[in-house]
């Protein structure tokens, strides 16, 4: 989201739905952008937890194989020699954005100076199988933003991060998704921080006005009869407020199982109606089993950008901090109002 901010000032036309493919060191994070006038929403996020990182081990490996004839053991190999070939590889990987292939000297390497080769098509074969990993974690974002905000086209995909540059990922990109438009960025390593910068000043009141972060779905809990309760609405502000509920126990128990849900597909109440719920976790509070015993549960919208629930027997001491079962939740998508002009 950032990064999208980012691009919107410096060149990125204007969109309606776009992906941001943030791909760095050591994750893929896809976010996949609703854009209304200065108004963003965030409909589906997903991620990858293979990047830059691993990509240079798989290019140090392939070197170790070329100039040893033998499988790279890294237990076996002296920490120093380990990180001389991985800056070997990160070197070399980076250089094959530009050019066709690449030669480097690697002297000293266990008991020898060598000089290795790697063109892009050997490049290609390395990192094949994270590519095809990468372009289905963008079909499923995509997919899940579908499933709650109706079937618009994808207008781009911006590439961000250092591992964006990656070669052959940007032709692979787009054979899969012919009719979206991939945006690259200057300097894309160095976008997210931009935009991070940005996004700050626009949320935090440099502007004379309260942060604007809103939680984009609700979250529910789960009700004895099937129906569910809404513990935070879909526009509710990142306010560090308590939203507070008191329940009633259903049967003769000493834990309180509380089962909570989102709707499915991530989703975000964008089209109306009531969607399918799952549930994401569960918490049990501990009662005292007297009759017609309640629980006190209060839910908030953290300015960490979480949501933090507590609950506890109404016999218990408010005022007491361990007296109370507590729950956080961190996957949740956003919206919010932006600048007009971004300056």
């Amino acid at each position: 989201t950032a990064a999208f901010l980012a691009c919107r000032d410096n060149g990125l036309p204007q969109c309606e739905r776009v992906a941001v493919f943030d791909w760095g060191g050591g994750t893929l994070d896809v976010s996949v952008l609703q854009i209304e006038g200065n108004f963003v929403r965030e409909l589906a996020t997903a991620s990858l937890l293979q990047a830059g990182d691993e990509i240079d081990r798989l290019i140090a490996s392939h070197i170790h194989r070329a100039l040893k004839g033998e499988e790279l053991d890294r237990a076996r190999l002296p920490a120093k020699q380990y990180d001389r070939l991985i800056v070997a590889a990160e070197s070399a990987k980076c250089e094959l954005s530009d050019k066709d292939e690449v030669k480097r000297f690697l002297p000293a390497y266990l008991g020898g100076d060598y000089t290795f080769k790697l063109d892009r098509p050997s490049l290609v074969a390395l990192t094949q199988s994270i590519i095809d990993r990468c372009i289905k974690v963008v079909a499923d974002a995509i997919t899940a933003a579908r499933k709650v905000g109706g079937d618009a086209k994808i207008d781009y995909i911006v590439l961000v991060g250092g591992s964006s540059r990656l070669w052959g990922l940007g032709r692979q990109l787009q054979a899969s998704f012919p009719d979206v438009i991939l945006f690259e960025p200057q300097r894309p390593a160095w976008v997210v921080a931009k935009g991070a910068s940005i996004l700050a000043d626009e949320l935090t009141g440099h502007r004379n006005r309260e942060p604007i972060y809103r939680l984009n779905h609700p979250v529910y809990l789960r009700l004895s009869d099937g129906t569910s309760l809404s513990l935070v609405r879909d526009g509710d502000p990142f306010d560090d407020k308590y939203r507070r509920f008191l329940l009633g126990i259903v049967e003769d128990t000493d834990h309180a199982q509380l089962i909570f849900a989102v709707p499915d597909g991530h989703g975000l109440g964008i089209l109306g109606g009531t969607p399918e719920i799952r549930s994401v976790d569960f918490l049990s509070v501990p009662l005292q089993g007297l009759p017609f015993e309640q629980v006190r549960l209060e839910a908030k919208l953290t300015k960490d950008l979480t949501l933090a629930v507590r609950a506890q027997t109404e016999k218990a001491d408010q005022h007491n901090e361990s007296h109370w079962t507590r729950w956080e939740y961190e996957q949740l998508l956003f919206s919010y109002g932006l600048n007009n002009t971004g300056e």
